[in-house]
């Protein structure tokens, strides 16, 4: 049997030990932090093959864009350049309305059949994840999926995957509207 009195001082050496466990986990959390900040800022920072000059928020006119988001801002580029794969690029443009509804274009492109195999869409796994699902004739290759509140178009053009989201309360009114403007796109590559 356990005396009180070894509990009291055990539990003074318990309380020692684990301020001290808990100070070290605290610093190596801030190192591992600090790291991952710095690895990470660099494989972004490295990884652009600079593929070229594609300005993503001047693929679309803005009456292009009004036929699936009404009223939207002229958009802004929230990405252009390196991406987390070594050598692909991508680039990202955004509008959005007073609605909070979103529209974006994203254009991914890889160098090589290589590195055009890891950003090539898993197509069995869309038919999976989306009930409304098919194939359209866009560039060499291209899907259109979603729900009402959310549609996507893919397509690929040589070795870029061309990606288009269109975020609204009637995105499934609006799908006609959103291959048209996947044609466009695919023209300009």
């Amino acid at each position: 049997m356990i005396s009180y009195k070894f509990l009291v001082i055990n539990n003074m050496d318990n309380r020692k030990v684990i301020s001290h466990l808990l100070n070290r986990y605290i610093f190596n959390i801030l190192v591992l932090n600090i790291f991952l900040l710095t690895f990470c800022f660099e494989i972004v920072n490295a990884q652009s093959n600079n593929s070229g000059k594609i300005f993503p928020c001047k693929l679309l006119t803005p009456e292009q864009v009004n036929t699936v988001l009404p009223d939207n801002d002229s958009g802004y580029v929230a990405h252009s350049g390196g991406s987390l794969i070594r050598g692909v690029d991508s680039y990202q443009c955004t509008y959005s309305n007073d609605k909070w509804e979103m529209f974006s274009v994203y254009v991914t492109v890889a160098p090589s059949k290589k590195l055009f195999s890891k950003i090539k869409p898993d197509v069995s796994t869309l038919k999976l994840i989306y009930k409304y699902f098919r194939k359209i004739k866009v560039g060499d290759q291209g899907w259109v999926y979603g729900n009402s509140e959310g549609m996507e178009v893919k397509f690929l053009k040589g070795y870029k995957v061309i990606h288009l989201k269109l975020l609204s309360s009637n995105a499934n009114k609006k799908v006609d509207e959103l291959i048209n403007i996947a044609s466009i796109i695919a023209k300009k590559f």
